[in-house]
């Protein structure tokens, strides 16, 4: 707030990275988003990073539709499609998880540009990889935080959940776990 020249009476609502990606960053995200919302009175805006980072890949390319993957470990990936309407992206269909395999599906039929970082397990295939360094960051997140506020979807921060995608986010291997047989 400081390099913006910005004090905590001008902010009108807080806006945040809601996932998917990684079960802490995640959760640190919604908290602090949660803390400072609940201190300041704010509504708050869980933004989708696979979206923020659509949004990036899009204005830099100049193009009009992208399909976006982030590592989602695990061996997994995490993908969405969007396009570009009127200077923001839209998802076209739900965001996704699964293997690189089912990913590559997608990619097959798909028409537009592929970006993310997610790209970099697709060794496998022969994928552009000019986009292939791309991750979520918050300025690429602004423009959807602007257009979700303008639409007003700021609320409660009970109606702006984590998006995880994985039934299971936290797991440990099976020979990782204690025996219960070991004396």
């Amino acid at each position: 707030m400081a390099d913006a020249g910005i004090t905590r009476a001008d902010l009108s609502g807080v806006a945040f990275g809601r996932g998917p990606g990684s079960f802490t960053g995640i959760r640190i995200a919604i908290s602090v988003a949660q803390g400072i919302a609940l201190g300041l009175d704010l509504p708050v805006c869980g933004i989708s990073s696979l979206q923020g980072m659509a949004q990036a890949a899009l204005t830099a390319a100049n193009e009009q539709r992208v399909l976006v993957l982030m590592d989602a470990h695990m061996g997994e990936v995490f993908w969405g499609a969007y396009e570009m309407q009127n200077g923001t992206c839209v998802p076209v269909g739900d965001e996704k998880v699964g293997s690189p395999e089912a990913c590559l599906k997608d990619i097959a039929v798909w028409d537009g540009i592929v970006a993310g970082e997610g790209l970099q397990l697709m060794h496998f295939a022969e994928c552009d990889q000019t986009w292939a360094n791309l991750r979520p960051e918050a300025r690429s997140m602004s423009p959807l935080a602007l257009n979700a506020w303008n639409n007003g979807l700021f609320g409660d921060a009970a109606e702006h959940p984590p998006v995880y995608l994985r039934n299971s986010v936290a797991w440990k291997k099976l020979d990782e776990q204690p025996s219960l047989l070991k004396r």
